[in-house]
Formats: structure tokens, sequence, C-alpha cells
């Protein structure tokens, strides 16, 4: 199966950008798309390149936290920032064709990651949160899901059936920080995608 790769580094870059713009800097290898992006979900161009990468913010207001309780009683994100999300991830993908796009997303972003990626060539995800009702779906196998082996977020993850996570060994029994972005950085030499050595790798559980 042929996919796209990134790295822990770049990984950690973009999702860092869904919050804040200005950290965009890796060597100026990558561009915000100004013309789709949003202050939630962030359209990334890397030079050189036909790939581009749709990237969802995870939960940084009052709002995005009366939003998380009513996903914990329904198990579904149905507001106005999910419907503007998918209008911009319809928009990268027209704009920069489907196969060429990656879709991100960190906590509450991941769940929109998922949710919204699935026509793109594939889904990377951190700490996504999973319900309970998530348990009678098959993580599909473009979909990358990393997560801290404490996560409180993700806890119902590894029971998903499916594509198995990527589990990063905690560090700390600090919740907030198991679940932060920078847990990427415990593993800075790993690569992430659904490429066809990923693939061989998940199959035999390494």
């Amino acid at each position: 199966m042929k996919g796209g790769k990134i790295s822990s580094a770049d990984l950690q870059l973009l999702l860092k950008t869904s919050y804040k713009p200005e950290t965009l800097t890796i060597e100026d290898d990558y561009e915000i798309d100004k013309d789709l992006s949003t202050l939630t979900t962030k359209v990334i161009r890397k030079k050189g390149s036909k790939d581009a990468y749709v990237v969802h913010r995870g939960s940084y207001d009052a709002i995005d936290a009366y939003d998380n309780f009513q996903f914990v009683k329904t198990g579904f994100y149905d507001n106005a920032r999910m419907k503007e999300a998918r209008a911009v991830q319809n928009k990268a993908e027209k704009k920069y064709g489907s196969k060429n796009v990656s879709t991100l997303g960190h906590s509450k972003g991941g769940y929109y990651a998922s949710e919204l990626g699935r026509k793109s060539k594939e889904i990377i995800t951190l700490n996504r949160p999973t319900h309970l009702s998530d348990l009678i779906y098959a993580v599909p196998e473009k979909q990358t899901d990393i997560r801290s082996s404490y996560d409180p977020v993700s806890i119902l993850r590894p029971l998903q059936r499916g594509n198995k996570a990527v589990t990063i060994p905690s560090e700390s029994m600090n919740l907030r920080e198991e679940h932060g972005v920078p847990i990427l950085e415990r593993k800075p030499d790993k690569i992430y995608g659904v490429g066809l050595l990923q693939h061989i790798c998940y199959m035999n559980g390494c």
C-alpha cells in the first residue's frame, strides 16, 4: 500500500502549528495556505512536493470544553466548528487532490481528523479521544493513531478493532503531560504513516 510518511519532529511541528501558527519554522520546508486555513484548522503545504496537510486543532478554550462534555454524553461532535472543519477539509482535498492530502490532529483534533479525513490518503492522530460507542468500529488501515500509555483521553483506543495504535511509553503520572504533543519527542527518529514498510511492521507487531 502506498502512503505518506512523516518524521516525529515534523509531525510535532505541524500539530503545534494548529495551536500557534508562528511555530512553523523547520527550515521553511512548510508554508501555511492562508486562503484555506482558519483558527482551528490549518492547511499546510510542503514545499517542493505535492504533499499537503490538513491539521485539526485540539481543545483550547471554554467552547471546546463544553463540546468535550457533549462528546462524553453523546459520543460525537456536531457543532459549528465541525461544520467549518469539514468545509476546510473539502476545499483542501479539492485544491491539492485527496491523494496528496494527509489529515492530522491532536486530542479533539484527532477525532475530527478521523471523521473528516476519510477521503484523504492517510490520517495520523495523537491521543485521539475514544468513546465507548467507537468500539463497534474498526480503525482503517490508513489511519495511524499514536498515544501515550497513560493518556486518559485515549484509554479505550487499544480496545478498538482494526489497525492497532502506536503506543509511546509514559514517563510520568502527570496526565496533562502525557496527553500533550511533546510526548513525540520521546521517539525522535520514528517515522509515522501508512507506507508499505509501516504496514508490514504493524502486521508483525513491532
